[in-house]
């Protein structure tokens, strides 16, 4: 039984391909032509006669070449814009003014914006800003602070793009330029949206469209109209989603704003998507596209192209879908837009193992997954992990992919992302079915059809239906499993029943889009065959509810015999199970025998305790320790892939290469250890050869403490240290990498010589403790707490602290599952 994968369009919804639309909006505003969009009507003649005319004032004919090059070629042929800016920009210069030098290199920075070069665009943008400084030209310095933030945000730096979003802001309320207000408050939106604060998101938006309807100002409502269309589509209210789209295409359309009808077709087109419309979803997008390759933008076409290519990957058409993909992703590799490269790099994996080739996937994934990292697209980083779990899935590997579906779903659920949680739900009891873990298929299965019916995701309904269906059929809930058969069957059947979903979109919003005749004929025609069609149905139900009686005494025979055959079928699964747990309880004493021995810490470690809590029998996690000489101990506190069984042979392997590297080897500087740990684990796992298992490994804080110096080396791969010390806590952090094959990071370790006071504590820990779900609103634990945790009981005895570790873990776990393995230690100096 197969997974959902997650397909991804960009900014999560369709916020990429339109917030860098509405970014030009509020950006490629000169101070001569406010708010006057690309589709302004001018008379070319008469701005060519003012401009050829040299009896007329200089400053009338800059004006005239602005207007000719702005309003006449930008937004359709930018290179001959930027010839016109240059004949503007010689004249300013001759006559010495500055004012209207920054206007022409405000306009030519724009036409390598609308061309996707931004780094020219940057460079013509801080000619102007200079400009404006120079000549005290507040509302100019607002404007090309903005789109310099713009670059910024299109090169995925959030933080330097709301740097100069804010100076932005700041200058416009000084000036109280309440229009140019409205455009910065959107920007700062869109940044929180990137940076899924959507509420803080709202709240600047709910700024920018009050201020827009106090002065009337109809494409920004338009635009703020986009804006909170996104969000509805995020907390997955897609009706409320559409109205907003619908108001803003009507505002667009009325003022014949390309850039913005294109934008408000895509967003319906998505959203109608979501709804599983298939047939009016692409009629959407390729309109859209028209309109994009007429004004030329790389990134919005590249935008159109990818979310062709879903649809036809949903479509199982992967070819055309490949096609799509590949034109996408060229096209936002030349404009460098990192988060589109990534979602192209992801959806291409997705084809790829639909049709089977993991290889290829995997490296898709894998390359997908380093772009997510450094941007920080935490949505579309889990997205991702969704998918390398499908993979694991499919090859019925279920260890892996349950630890890929697990951590998925924590980063869904840390972001608040409702569809991408139920599609984790999903995976997860897809998973438990395969495993005949019914009891939790059905857990899973429930959360997620709760969330997707709250939703409308017609394409989720389907496949929570279909899990549910064969979880109650498979326990004997006959009524149940009938039920959700025809809800399955009903979902199935609107997805790939063109007429059907056709007419329904048609009929809830033809009021709204295109009142044709035609449409309204098709619509009424379609009712009247569905009346007809009800009417035999009528006819068939009464004829088949005799036959229906007789069938269900049949069913219920069958289902008595199947029980019977159930029941013993059960008992030797049961022995099986007995037997398999014997094996396993056996492994965990060979386990245990590798982990160093309490009698051996007691004789070199003077005040320390270990809470080692596996969350199966077996444990990924474990803690080494070894005595170099008199004065020098080596500490591991160690985190394998996985947990059970599979994170048990990690741990062994990992434990059997310290004892060699250490001492066997008498390695002892902590950054080569960890060297050498990650050379030979690649080497042992042929994680050079096959990338499918291109994230086994660990992670691990490593000490190397010298009593004599009063000095601990410290080297970590994705772990934290943690030292109390007069009250404080110190938080050493380690490499940001795990120990083994990375995507192709080959990185050094770092290591740090730290010095100790007496009565310091060191803390180190696994991940499974701070991040087990809990609590009255079942959150992670987090590392907030934890550090709380350990300064409450940093100045207990050692058996005190174990014991206030151990109650805090499980009272915040309750009655939830452990979800990792365990692993905290604590050593006092």
């Amino acid at each position: 039984m197969t997974g959902l994968k997650g397909l991804q369009a960009n900014s999560h919804i369709s916020f990429f391909s339109y917030l860098s639309r509405m970014n030009k909006r509020f950006t490629l505003i000169s101070s001569l032509c406010l708010w006057l969009t690309m589709a302004s009507a001018v008379n070319l003649d008469s701005l060519w006669g003012v401009w050829n005319n040299k009896t007329q004032p200089d400053t009338n004919r800059l004006k005239a070449m602005h207007k000719i090059a702005w309003n006449g070629y930008l937004f359709s042929h930018p290179d001959s814009a930027f010839y016109f800016a240059q004949l503007e920009y010689d004249l300013a210069e001759a006559i010495g003014n500055k004012k209207k030098m920054a206007h022409a290199l405000n306009t030519q920075g724009v036409t390598f914006y609308i061309q996707g070069n931004y780094e020219k665009a940057l460079e013509y943008y801080d000619k102007s800003l200079k400009l404006k400084e120079e000549t005290g030209d507040k509302k100019g310095m607002a404007l090309s602070y903005n789109n310099i933030g713009l670059i910024y945000k299109n090169q995925g730096n959030y933080e330097k793009a709301l740097e100069y979003y804010d100076k932005s802001l700041k200058v416009r309320e000084e000036i109280s330029d309440k229009r140019g207000l409205a455009a910065s408050y959107d920007n700062v939106g869109l940044i929180y949206c990137y940076q899924d604060n959507y509420e803080k998101a709202l709240e600047y938006f709910d700024k920018s469209l009050k201020i827009c309807q106090e002065t009337d100002n109809k494409p920004g409502m338009a635009d703020s109209y986009i804006n909170l269309g996104n969000i509805y589509c995020q907390e997955g209210n897609f009706q409320k989603a559409l109205k907003q789209y619908y108001n803003s295409l009507e505002i667009f359309k009325e003022s014949r704003d390309s850039f913005g009808i294109a934008t408000a077709l895509i967003n319906l087109g998505e959203v109608i998507l979501q709804q599983g419309d298939y047939s009016n979803a692409i009629n959407f997008y390729v309109r859209s596209l028209k309109i994009r390759e007429e004004l030329g933008d790389k990134s919005d076409i590249a935008d159109s192209y990818n979310k062709m290519g879903i649809l036809y990957s949903i479509q199982k058409d992967n070819t055309k879908a490949i096609e799509n993909f590949k034109i996408s992703l060229r096209l936002y590799e030349d404009v460098n837009f990192k988060e589109g490269i990534a979602n192209a790099l992801n959806n291409l994996g997705n084809v790829y193992s639909d049709m089977g080739d993991n290889k290829k996937a995997m490296n898709f994934y894998s390359r997908s997954l380093i772009i997510q990292e450094e941007i920080k697209d935490n949505r579309g980083f889990a997205n991702t992990l969704n998918n390398i779990g499908e993979i694991y899935n499919e090859s019925e590997n279920y260890g892996q992919a349950l630890n890929y579906y697990m951590r998925s779903l924590k980063l869904r659920k840390k972001i608040g992302d409702k569809q991408g949680m139920a599609s984790s739900y999903i995976n997860l009891g897809k998973v438990s079915f395969e495993q005949e873990n019914y009891s939790k298929a059905l857990s899973f299965g429930e959360k997620a059809i709760g969330m997707v019916q709250e939703v409308g995701a017609v394409i989720g309904i389907k496949s929570a239906s279909d899990l549910l269906y064969k979880v109650y059929k498979k326990t004997g809930q006959t009524a149940k499993a009938l039920e959700m058969y025809e809800l399955y069957i009903q979902m199935r059947d609107s997805i790939f029943n063109e007429e059907n979903t056709r007419a329904l979109v048609q009929q809830e919003y033809k009021h709204q889009y295109e009142k044709e005749q035609a449409v309204a004929d098709a619509k009424h025609q379609e009712e009247m065959n569905l009346s007809a069609e009800r009417e035999k149905r009528q006819q068939l139900i009464s004829y088949g509810a005799g036959g229906g009686l007789l069938m269900v005494l049949v069913f219920a025979f069958l289902i008595y015999n199947r029980f019977k055959k159930t029941q013993r079928q059960k008992k030797v699964i049961q022995q099986k199970n007995r037997h398999i747990t014997e094996s396993i309880t056996y492994a965990r004493r060979i386990q245990e025998a590798s982990l160093t021995s309490l009698e051996y810490l007691d004789t070199i470690l003077n005040e320390y305790f270990i809470l080692y809590e596996p969350r199966d029998i077996v444990s990924g996690d474990f803690y080494w320790v070894h005595k170099i000489d008199e004065d020098k101990v080596m500490i591991a506190v160690c985190d394998c892939t996985g947990h059970g069984v599979p994170g048990a042979f990690m741990s062994m392997i990992s434990t059997s290469l310290l004892n060699e590297i250490v001492i066997e080897n008498s390695i002892t500087q902590v950054d080569q250890v960890l060297e050498q740990m990650r050379s030979r684990i690649i080497k042992a796992l042929k994680q050079d050869k096959d990338k499918a298992q291109a994230l086994d490994g660990l992670d691990m804080t490593l000490l190397l403490m010298d009593k004599s110096k009063k000095t601990i080396h410290f080297a970590g791969a994705g772990h934290t240290l943690y030292i109390t010390r007069n009250g404080n806590i110190l938080e050493e952090k380690g490499s940001p990498y795990p120990v083994g094959y990375f995507f192709g990071r080959h990185k050094p370790y770092s290591s740090k010589e730290i010095a100790l006071e007496k009565g310091d504590m060191l803390y180190m820990t696994s991940d499974g403790f701070t991040e087990q779900f809990g609590g009255k609103e079942d959150k992670m634990f987090g590392y907030a707490k934890f550090k709380k945790l350990i300064s409450d009981s940093k100045d207990q005895p050692m058996e005190t602290q174990k014991e206030a570790f151990y109650r805090s873990f499980k009272n915040w776990r309750g009655a939830g599952k452990q979800i990792d393995d365990v692993c905290v230690m604590g050593v006092r100096v």
